[in-house]
């Protein structure tokens, strides 16, 4: 009997977090589009600055003002590594946030399934 009890309890917490995960769908999907759009934008910037670096150490700067050039692209590219790396952890817990595919769903039920038979002796 407690197997019925733990696998009803886990199909309603499947069920409930399916329900949380549609409650701000339209919401996620806009912030993953925006959020996308932003990593795109900033990985051209950083393309642009990279390849900017690279023709400049061909030409080691020999002023200070060259120097001083060449050290603005660097913290710039620091900068634009660091707001990629924020972007990247964001787009991931939005895409967490997303509800699941039927596929991901069915997987979800089985996997539950899977571990209460094991957990009950039920693997016949």
């Amino acid at each position: 009997m407690e197997f019925y009890y733990d696998w009803k309890k886990a199909k309603e917490g499947i069920i409930n977090d399916q329900a949380k995960r549609y409650e701000n769908e339209v919401e996620n999907q806009e912030k993953l589009q925006r959020l996308t759009k932003e990593y795109d934008l900033i990985e051209a910037a950083f393309d642009q600055l990279s390849d900017e670096q690279k023709e400049m150490l061909k030409n080691v700067p020999r002023t200070k003002e060259d120097w001083e050039t060449f050290n603005e692209i660097g913290d710039d590219l620091n900068e634009k590594l660091e707001k990629l790396e924020e972007l990247w952890v964001e787009i991931d817990r939005v895409a967490d946030a997303l509800p699941f595919d039927s596929e991901q769903l069915e997987k979800r039920f089985k996997q539950i399934a899977a571990e209460l038979a094991q957990k009950y002796h039920l693997n016949n």
